[in-house]
């Protein structure tokens, strides 16, 4: 393949994968080329697979653990990049996603579950949507008890994928409703769920209990079309109005000027039409004053000022416990299963300090650490499978630090809440000033049970 390409740029790159964007030195004409270390066998379906919304594959070889693949290069922007500007208008996340959807069916037909459905993997040219990137795709294999690898992106991956079964379609359908969701809103689930007819739909896309979602891309897209049949009716009946509207100014005008004809008192006229303006606008003034104050109370319901609490006195306990077992009904099937709650780490800049300059002056930002009370349930290989809203809700969530030796010195680190899915997670910022051994602490309560968890970490950074 080298002798006919050249490669004109890498796309993307992580430890077990590489994508580039290569040109065919004859022709000139661009393709995709991806290796990545995994099954062959999707990609290898996908060559017999003909949809308008999906990339078309032209070769797959097989080296090793190594899997090669050419395919169609679609030059667009991806949806990810889209949403960076704000959410989208109802009406053209309808034509989307019921594309995405005619792409599931397509993927799903030969019996293949993507895994990794999320906005970086669509592609968005003019009116047409691409489903893309099928690495972490795999065949169903009804007789295995779940999938042999845990894959898939935190906040889209269904529960399934962490172990607890082996997926099928409904995970994907699981991932597109977050995805979604986020197109009209912006934000996951659960943080704010869309409203009007799509609501109920990505509400039953992100049923915990996969017997509870759509069945197939097919019943989804159904669901999306009557949606979009409801929307397109109510936007007909909304130029009715003002059509109807301008035909009732019409008359009125006609009945104005007619009036002016039998030599009615022109200042009386005048004085009506200033009074009628003067209305109008007190009208509007209210109106936008209303809007206004509903921006305001949703921006404010938006955000979550998590209750920390930082001390600065020696901790004065016992560390007898890192989590708390408790029973919760996960999948909502009506058993109970062991769950743990407790402080979950999310990224841990250990050791890497951040710096900024301004006017010649380095400043030591520090080393960020996330944290936030989480709750997780033992998968079968024996790790820890993190669960997430909209599965559990911790109510009264409360991160606290305390220092346990006398390394650090009397500054506090700085900590600021977290504004991603974890809603109740904190930030903190650690420097040479503080460094030292912290217990973090986290509480809540789940179904009016009291839980709390805690763990110990020695910060240690050099300049």
């Amino acid at each position: 393949m080298s002798l006919y390409f050249s490669v004109e740029k890498l796309l993307k790159q992580s430890e077990n994968s590489c994508v580039y964007l290569i040109r065919n030195r004859d022709s000139g004409q661009r393709y995709i080329y991806r290796e990545y270390v995994g099954s062959c066998e999707v990609y290898e379906k996908l060559q017999n697979v003909s949809c308008s919304y999906l990339p078309k594959i032209f070769a797959v070889e097989k080296h090793a653990e190594k899997t090669c693949v050419i395919e169609e290069y679609v030059q667009g922007d991806t949806l990810a990049f889209i949403l960076e500007e704000g959410n989208l208008p109802v009406s053209y996340v309808l034509d989307i996603a019921v594309q995405i959807c005619c792409a599931l069916e397509a993927l799903h037909s030969i019996n293949a579950v993507h895994r990794d459905i999320k906005p970086e993997n669509i592609i968005l040219r003019g009116d047409s949507a691409y489903l893309i990137d099928f690495d972490a795709s795999r065949i169903n294999k009804a007789n295995m008890p779940n999938d042999t690898m845990v894959m898939g992106t935190t906040g889209y991956a269904a529960p399934e994928q962490y172990g607890f079964a082996q997926t099928d379609c409904r995970a994907d359908i699981y991932a597109f409703g977050v995805m979604l969701n986020e197109m009209l809103t912006n934000r996951h689930p659960s943080q704010k769920i869309a409203d009007g007819c799509l609501r109920p739909i990505i509400e039953k896309c992100i049923e915990i209990n996969v017997n509870n979602r759509y069945e197939n891309a097919l019943e989804l897209k159904t669901a999306l079309e009557n949606c979009e049949n409801r929307n397109k009716s109510t936007i007909t009946k909304k130029k009715h109005y003002i059509t109807l509207a301008s035909v009732t100014m019409c008359a009125f005008m006609v009945l104005f000027f007619s009036g002016l004809l039998y030599e009615r008192n022109i200042s009386d006229v005048n004085m009506q039409l200033i009074q009628s303006k003067e209305k109008i606008s007190s009208l509007q003034s209210e109106l936008i004053q209303k809007e206004m104050a509903i921006v305001i109370a949703e921006n404010q319901s938006e955000q979550f000022n998590p209750e920390i609490q930082i001390s600065e006195e020696l901790w004065q306990g016992e560390l007898d416990v890192y989590s708390t077992p408790f029973n919760y009904d996960i999948d909502r099937d009506g058993t109970e299963e062991e769950c743990h709650f407790g402080a979950w780490f999310g990224r841990m800049y250990m050791g890497e300090l951040t710096y900024i300059e301004h006017n010649g002056v380095t400043e030591e930002l520090g080393c960020p650490i996330e944290i936030f009370p989480a709750v997780w349930k033992i998968a079968s290989d024996g790790t820890p499978a993190l669960l997430y809203n909209p599965i559990y809700n911790i109510e009264n969530p409360k991160v606290e630090i305390w220092r346990v030796d006398e390394w650090g010195k009397s500054i506090p680190p700085k900590v600021v809440p977290l504004d991603n899915i974890w809603k109740s997670g904190v930030k903190i910022l650690f420097t040479t000033e503080n460094t030292g051994t912290y217990i973090f602490r986290v509480t809540g309560e789940i179904n009016g049970e009291k839980l709390s968890g805690q763990a110990i970490v020695e910060i240690l950074l050099d300049k």
